[in-house]
């Protein structure tokens, strides 16, 4: 097992596009959906900003779900990431200073 599993944006976007890891972990669900929509008709430049914020605000959401799990949730998420310990960085609503949440 590795020691430290820092949930990096990478990370968890890879988790919310596995089908397995968003039924395991709902609190992904709103990102997987996030990534799954495409650009419709109108102006490409302002729905590629628009489907980036959507992206980031779900992305914010999922880390600070992830972070207030309870401890048992937080034990299958060491165990499916076969870590001992994992780190979460977020923004907690209001705070301008990410918030460092490790969990062994």
């Amino acid at each position: 097992m590795s020691k430290l599993v820092v949930l990096e944006d990478v990370v968890i976007q890879g988790m919310a596009g596995n089908p397995r890891a968003v039924q395991q972990f709902p609190e992904l669900q709103r990102l997987a959906n996030a990534l799954k929509t495409t650009l419709g008709q109108g102006c490409s430049r302002c729905q590629q900003n628009a489907l980036a914020r959507e992206r980031n605000a779900a992305l914010s959401e999922v880390k600070a779900r992830l972070a207030g799990m309870p401890p048992d949730r937080k034990k299958l998420l060491k165990q499916t990431l076969g870590a001992d310990q994992v780190r979460i960085v977020f923004l907690k609503p209001g705070d301008k200073k990410p918030t460092v949440l490790t969990f062994s």
